[in-house]
């Protein structure tokens, strides 16, 4: 009898624990927007995700034409310096020609390319062009470069001399 009452009560027990951690996992799925049921299967913590936070902090980019996928006849690299900084960008020519406004396209997730774009505007608002920044993801930004969709794109900064 006994041993009955033990083997219901480990039963009891486990059952006991697996509702609990399912209640648990559909809690978080249900009401943590940070949660992530890829995370919680991988083992992937907080703590992981904390450390790339502070690594984006310094980001880098720097594009070239191979990664855009452009073909040669339309554009024209071109390097230009301001505001004490040189640039690498890439004109669209037969899309200047056309007007006198320059859609610049910026990610919005990299505060540097941001800072760069505006010196770009600045240096095209001195040459007498009407300048607007769009800003997106940098897979958007990527996407309408590849598909052509602007007049001149911030590829890379050249180092300091």
């Amino acid at each position: 009898m006994k041993e009955r009452i033990r083997h219901v009560v480990l039963i009891l027990l486990a059952l006991l624990v697996i509702v609990g951690g399912i209640s648990i996992f559909l809690n978080n799925a249900s009401y943590n927007p940070d949660f992530s049921v890829i995370d919680a299967i991988s083992g992937a913590t907080k703590k992981t995700h904390g450390d790339n936070d502070k690594n984006e902090t310094v980001p880098s980019w720097g594009y070239t034409k191979d990664d855009l996928a452009l073909s040669d006849e339309n554009y024209a690299e071109e390097t230009i310096i301001t505001a004490g900084n040189t640039y690498k960008i890439l004109k669209n020519i037969s899309a200047i020609e056309n007007t006198d406004t320059i859609m610049l396209l910026s990610d919005k997730g990299n505060t540097e390319y941001q800072r760069a774009v505006q010196d770009i505007a600045d240096y095209l608002k001195e040459q007498g062009y009407h300048v607007r920044i769009k800003e997106c993801s940098e897979t958007m930004m990527l996407s309408l470069v590849h598909a052509g969709h602007f007049e001149v794109f911030l590829m890379s900064e050249e180092a300091g001399e």
